[in-house]
């Protein structure tokens, strides 16, 4: 008989499945209790273990008697001997309440699906005075009453179901063989549902409840789901879950969760962290709830017929809210698809507090969009198509498309603009200089000083242009007062017989030293006509150094000095660098020239006399 006992209690408690998560849980709370219960007995050993058979009633009661009745705090079981083998209907601890027999255990009642179990308190009598009487003869039917329920399980239909009637009430529902595959149900139980039905109507305690719920799977892509649910029984028995706010979790592929739920009467479905995606949270809002039926409140496709805004937030920071299309692709002959969306018109606000306002579905340029607009950090805004504007190269814009914010795309955008601009105005102002158009390059030089201040010697090249300026100035100026002819010549300092005087004059004013070093003096010749001969003379120089303000003079004791430093004789560098040493003026046209043929050294004088200009200016 005990062997019979613990074989029941084996199979009972070691029902084992991977989705028995809430089943098991309620099962461990009941038996749990039952131990509680059981190990509180008395541990004395008065009393005679025994069976008493009322056979006429078809029970019998196996324990330790003392006295003639069972002892308290010691296990009794009671069992329906009606049967080929006895069942088993009553075990656990006995106790008296005002003479009043009471066992603290499990009864077992069968069904058609299996054997049901009650955790609890029980009254049992045998007796028309509701007492207990051991003797066969005297006894009645075993009355056992329910005093006090902890725990239920049973069945809905073939589904092993259990119930919590204590504390926190709550039924668990492991279901078999449904096509969804649903391995565990639970969700709590309101109190009056149970006080209405009764903790047997599991049916009915079961259609009563979907309010915080759990469901496990054994199968599926998702395995776990906490949220509301409408509890349906089908007509073969099986039972099913219309899920609606809620969260699915534990996938086995894809979003790790997804969530359903409801705010001010806007459907929400919330999906995280899909580890092939770059979104870790995409929430896809539907306006009004009501176009969402029970039945679809998981189907994505209805979710984007109906949605009223879309809103990514991607793993790298960046957030999109606006709107969205999709595509569906199906494969292996319709049996899968995929689903493919594509943001449209909203607000894509980068990391760093960049946004764009705009649609993002149709044109880019350097990576990033262009139908819009765009709203830096820095509170400033701009058209979509700024970055057009910067004229860049291709590998320059395959640059900026590299870079996240835009931002950055704009400080290295501008760079490469002033780059290329200041390229350009370099470019231009070389081939005016060359093509003797002055002063536009000196407008072009100018313009590229301010995007580059620190790039180039810009004193000197703008000296050179000043110089060159005046040069040009000064030539336009001789051509329009002595020709085409004169004019040129004048201009370079190139002197000729049958120049006037005036020629010669304004060719030795291109250099200020000219006019310090010719000895001028009056002779007639024998046709008595009057000459005006200029001759070099080195001795002038200096005389006219010492009539000056004096500045000249010292700047040319500078140079002297710093020129015998390194071996360099001035006046022996001007007698070679003078190229006209004797000038005859006759009627102020010069009729009588002598020239000196200059070597390569004449430079280096003519360096040194552009130095003595330089410091003559300085003092």
């Amino acid at each position: 008989m005990k062997k019979y006992i613990v074989t029941i209690a084996s199979i009972l408690f070691s029902l084992q499945s991977w989705g028995q998560i809430e089943y098991n849980g309620i099962l461990s709370q009941a038996e749990a209790w039952y131990t509680s219960v059981t190990q509180a007995g008395s541990t004395s050993n008065q009393g005679n273990q025994k069976t008493i058979d009322f056979s006429e009633y078809n029970y019998s009661i196996t324990g330790s008697f003392h006295k003639g009745q069972l002892s308290e705090g010691k296990i009794a079981e009671f069992y329906d001997t009606s049967h080929a083998m006895p069942e088993l209907v009553l075990r656990g601890v006995v106790h008296y309440i005002a003479n009043r027999t009471t066992v603290n255990g499990v009864m077992y009642t069968s069904s058609e699906y299996g054997t049901c179990c009650t955790y609890g308190t029980f009254i049992v009598s045998n007796s028309p005075n509701h007492l207990m009487v051991y003797k066969a003869k005297k006894a009645d039917q075993l009355s056992i009453t329910c005093h006090d329920v902890e725990y239920y399980t049973g069945y809905i239909y073939n589904n092993t179901t259990a119930v919590k009637v204590k504390g926190k009430p709550g039924i668990a529902v492991y279901v078999t063989g449904t096509a969804q595959s649903y391995n565990d149900y639970y969700a709590p139980l309101n109190e009056q549902a149970i006080k209405d039905y009764g903790y047997t109507n599991l049916t009915n305690l079961f259609m009563q409840s979907g309010n915080n719920a759990r469901l496990h799977w054994s199968q599926g892509k998702y395995r776990d789901f906490k949220g509301t649910v409408i509890p349906e029984i089908k007509e073969d028995g099986t039972v099913n879950f219309i899920l609606l706010n809620g969260e699915k979790s534990n996938s086995s592929y894809g979003h790790k969760t997804i969530k359903v739920y409801e705010d001010a009467g806007c459907l929400y479905m919330e999906l995280n962290d899909d580890p092939k995606s770059q979104l870790k949270k995409e929430i896809i809002l539907v306006k009004d709830k009501l176009s969402i039926d029970n039945q679809s409140y998981w189907e994505l496709k209805t979710f984007l017929n109906n949605m009223y805004e879309v809103r990514w937030y991607y793993k790298n920071g960046d957030t999109f809210i606006g709107n969205a299309t999709y595509e569906v692709k199906t494969a292996n002959g319709g049996k899968s698809e995929t689903i493919t969306e594509l943001i449209t018109t909203g607000i894509y606000t980068y990391s760093n507090g960049d946004y764009f306002e705009g649609d993002l579905s149709h044109e880019f340029y350097c990576g990033f969009p262009v139908d819009g607009t765009f709203h830096f950090k820095d509170g400033t805004s701009i058209n979509g198509s700024w970055l057009k504007d910067y004229d860049l190269t291709e590998s320059q814009c395959n640059h900026i498309r590299t870079l996240r914010f835009p931002s950055d795309a704009r400080n290295i955008a501008k760079g490469y603009y002033d780059d290329n601009l200041y390229q350009k105005l370099t470019e231009g102002a070389k081939e005016a200089k060359e093509e003797k158009r002055y002063e536009e390059a000196e407008e072009l030089y100018r313009a590229a000083q301010k995007l580059r201040p620190d790039a180039e010697p810009w004193d000197e090249i703008l000296s050179e242009l000043k110089e060159l300026i005046e040069e040009d100035s000064f030539r336009q100026e001789m051509i329009s007062k002595y020709g085409d002819y004169y004019g040129p010549k004048v201009a370079e300092c190139e002197i000729e017989i049958g120049m006037s005087k005036s020629m010669v004059v304004d060719a030795f004013s291109t250099d200020p030293v000219l006019t310090l070093i010719y000895k001028v003096s009056n002779k007639t010749d024998s046709a008595n006509n009057v000459h005006e001969i200029w001759q070099y003379d080195y001795s002038q120089f200096e005389k006219s150094l010492k009539e000056g303000s004096g500045l000249e003079e010292l700047a040319y004791k500078v140079l002297n000095k710093f020129g015998s430093s390194f071996g360099f004789d001035l006046e022996r560098e001007f007698d070679r660098f003078v190229k006209y040493k004797y000038l005859d003026f006759k009627d102020d046209t010069l009729v009588d020239l002598k020239v000196t043929q200059r070597d390569e050294l004449s430079d280096q004088i003519h360096d040194a006399m552009w130095l003595f200009n330089m410091v003559s200016r300085f003092f």
